[in-house]
């Protein structure tokens, strides 16, 4: 038997993508719609990423915050473009230098 947590995932990361792929090629706005509130039911993902973007102090609510955190870790942080992100410029300001 599958627990919440790994139900929630498979809607998260298969579900989820599917209904907004299917309502991007059938330009329907509504079932974007319906797929992001469906994400914003979902509680938010704990994984390695996302306990580091904890340690932070940036504590998601839902999903569809974790899927936004994922998204700039991916683009931003991988590829070290930690100025091109606000919350990357944000962090580095923070450091002070001696």
């Amino acid at each position: 038997m599958l627990g919440k947590q790994m139900i929630a995932s498979i809607i998260i990361n298969s579900i989820v993508p599917l209904r907004l792929l299917y309502a991007q090629l059938t330009d329907n706005t509504d079932q974007i719609e319906a797929a992001l509130q469906l994400l914003s039911t979902l509680p938010p993902e704990n994984n390695k990423i996302i306990r580091g973007w904890k340690k932070l102090g940036w504590s998601p609510e839902n999903a569809v915050q974790t899927q936004a955190l994922l998204h700039l870790y991916k683009d931003f942080c991988v590829p070290k473009r930690c100025l091109d992100c606000q919350i990357g410029y944000h962090i580095l300001g923070k450091i002070s230098y001696i």
